[in-house]
């Protein structure tokens, strides 16, 4: 998903006139380090937001 995000963003600049005023994309490795921070992140806030809330709203799980 990350990948295609990344390749149409890619397109997307090419057809505004490139990789211009700073801006790039972000390599394979870029994208994996990004990922596996904001995964840490969601599994800690996860953990950790109950015990701080005042309110728990518990949502059935969807799937399917």
């Amino acid at each position: 998903m990350a990948r295609l995000q990344e390749k149409k963003l890619g397109d997307k600049l090419q057809a505004e006139g490139g990789l211009t005023g700073g801006r790039k994309l972000m390599s394979e490795d870029d994208l994996r380090v990004f990922l596996a921070h904001y995964q840490r992140l969601t599994q800690w806030i996860l953990a950790e937001m109950p015990r701080r809330a005042d309110i728990l709203v518990t949502l059935e799980r969807i799937t399917g």
